[in-house]
């Protein structure tokens, strides 16, 4: 399932406006604009659960706490992103996108979580990751992808298909073939391994793609 998320009213508003700059196509609901100001914390969590949507706030204790109680009374929570009042815009805008980008709703379910995670350490080091979310693979909108590969020289290419037959393959070859001159490091690929996929879900989260995957990978195009 797609990660969707809800903006609680405290939340700092250049997170929404700087998310949906970069990514249009997220679907991020603010409080504070959506008729909701003034809705009690457990309200908003009702509210999150019944949509499917992280919540995110910059309360690590109030919110939290009730994030705490509705787990103890037997309610689930599609998770909760804590972002404390300091943080970097630019680095959570950025865990939030990596999120959306690079992980299923499942994998934040009854968690809470505290922004800018892993992905930070790259800004920090100087890097700047660009998204881009392809709508369709026929007809392919190759332009954009090359036009960001000549921006970053480097490229991560992420399907949760099998690695072998997937469009990451395609993709690589056409960057290779289209503006090789422009790379600055071999063409990484995260996809799922040229398995069955299991049933078992321990065996499905090691199967498909996820965040530290994409992390990792990442990092490692980053210091090549």
């Amino acid at each position: 399932m797609t990660v969707r998320f809800l903006a609680d009213e405290d939340l700092d508003s250049d997170i929404v406006e700087g998310l949906r700059f970069r990514e249009p196509a997220i679907d991020i609901l603010d409080v504070k604009h959506a008729g909701l100001r003034g809705t009690p914390d457990p309200a908003l969590l009702d509210l999150a659960a019944q949509q499917g949507r992280i919540l995110i706030t910059h309360d690590r204790r109030t919110m939290t706490r009730h994030f705490r109680d509705r787990q103890a009374a037997g309610k689930s929570s599609p998770g909760v992103f804590v972002v404390p009042q300091r943080s970097a815009i630019g680095e959570v805008v950025e865990s939030l996108l990596l999120a959306w980008a690079a992980s299923r709703a499942e994998e934040w379910w009854e968690q809470i979580v505290y922004l800018p995670f892993r992905r930070s350490r790259l800004a920090r080091e100087g890097a700047s990751i660009e998204v881009v979310d392809l709508r369709t693979l026929l007809p392919l909108d190759r332009e954009t992808v090359l036009a960001s590969v000549k921006k970053t020289s480097k490229v991560l290419l992420l399907h949760e298909d099998t690695r072998t037959g997937g469009i990451a393959g395609e993709l690589a070859v056409s960057i290779t073939e289209s503006i090789f001159e422009y790379l600055d490091a071999p063409i990484v690929r995260v996809t799922a391994p040229d398995t069955p996929v299991p049933f078992s879900p321990t065996l499905e989260e090691a199967f498909l793609p996820n965040t530290a995957k994409v992390v990792e990978k990442a990092r490692w195009l980053w210091r090549y």
